[in-house]
């Protein structure tokens, strides 16, 4: 509004959600701009669930928008929502593939990918999951470019790269949101200091920018890895026992929002081995067990269980599908167990009892 979309982008902005919400921004205020096209998105996930995938059971619906409240964040004015449910399609329509071989909707499945792609540099941490699918379908995606079907991928993509240009020439790499610390102080910093003080990482109240700087100015700055990257190998063994710390808090956290649905792919595979197809049950729990390692590893700090977002809704989208495979008799009530029992996470976020809430 200020500077100008050439400066914003050179500063910093996620494209993608930008190009959705500003339109709105003109007829009210953004911060409702902001939560409108949040709420525009969820609706558009069910509705993709629903028409394309054909999923048309109530239970998954409701636990969708537990999963989705208890987090909170895609409901706020950020860009969790359009970077989760984008990139939790594109790995919804891989769990599809190794079902039966081939992508139920090609065209939106990669679409999706590139928009994530250029929502959140999050997406660093998922390249190695995407890549490695990638090369798994690597025919398959060249018969579908040969067909035409990557045309409208191919479309967005060349847009959304050239609306990244100032970013591009200025820095070197795509527009992403841009968080300026205090002081020359990166978040990489930050952090780092903060599991220095917090080696168990259960005082989840982050340190302030001052008291940073306090420990910068007394020990100088060599003593902080400014970047993720530099942090991994800047004391090593802080970073395996970190890794090691952040896994475990991972996995718990993810049980107190997905439940007996986290474990259960692997149920049924233990009980019904003649009857699954080993690279469903294989995609769907090494792919959120790869991905939380990912994070655990790069990030000192305590894992985000928001950053698990679309590995969380492809769980929960494709565990149902596994139940109404041939076992819906057995475990079914399972999804409803899931859906009434109070979830630990909830309280401790908002301070309630009920699981199913909507944040205010």
């Amino acid at each position: 509004n200020k500077y100008g979309w050439t400066y914003a982008v050179k500063y910093g902005i996620s494209i993608p959600y930008i190009l959705l919400t500003y339109p709105i921004t003109l007829i009210t205020e953004p911060h409702i701009a902001l939560r409108i096209v949040n709420l525009s998105i969820i609706i558009f996930f069910i509705y993709y669930l629903y028409k394309y995938l054909g999923i048309k059971q109530y239970i998954v619906y409701l636990i969708i928008i537990q999963y989705v409240s208890i987090t909170g964040y895609y409901l706020f004015g950020t860009n969790d929502a359009l970077f989760s449910i984008t990139l939790g399609m594109f790995l919804i329509e891989y769990y599809i593939y190794f079902k039966t071989g081939e992508l139920r909707n090609p065209r939106l499945a990669f679409t999706a990918l590139i928009i994530a792609l250029f929502t959140r540099a999050l997406i660093v941490f998922y390249l190695p999951v995407i890549i490695i699918l990638l090369l798994i379908s690597f025919r398959y995606i060249m018969n579908l470019t040969k067909n035409g079907v990557m045309k409208i991928p191919l479309i967005v993509f060349s847009v959304l790269l050239l609306l990244n240009l100032p970013s591009l020439i200025y820095k070197h790499k795509p527009s992403y949101d841009n968080k300026p610390g205090k002081y020359n102080i990166t978040w990489a910093q930050k952090g780092y200091l903060w599991q220095l003080k917090n080696p168990d990482s259960k005082n989840k109240n982050q340190l302030s920018w001052e008291e940073v700087k306090e420990y910068i100015d007394l020990h100088g700055e060599n003593r902080l890895p400014r970047r993720y990257r530099d942090a991994i190998f800047y004391d090593f063994n802080l970073t395996l026992r970190e890794f090691y710390v952040d896994f475990i808090d991972g996995l718990k956290g993810s049980f107190r929002q997905l439940g007996i649905l986290l474990l259960l792919p692997l149920l049924i595979f233990l009980a019904h081995r003649n009857e699954v197809k080993i690279a469903q049950i294989r995609y769907l729990n090494l792919t959120y067990l790869f991905t939380l390692l990912v994070f655990s590893f790069v990030i000192i700090v305590y894992v985000e269980l928001r950053w698990l977002g679309s590995v969380g809704l492809m769980h929960i989208v494709c565990t149902f599908d596994h139940l109404y495979s041939g076992f819906k008799t057995k475990y079914k009530n399972l999804f409803i167990v899931k859906l009434l029992l109070p979830t630990v996470a909830a309280r401790k976020r908002w301070g309630v009892r009920s699981s199913l809430v909507v944040p205010q």
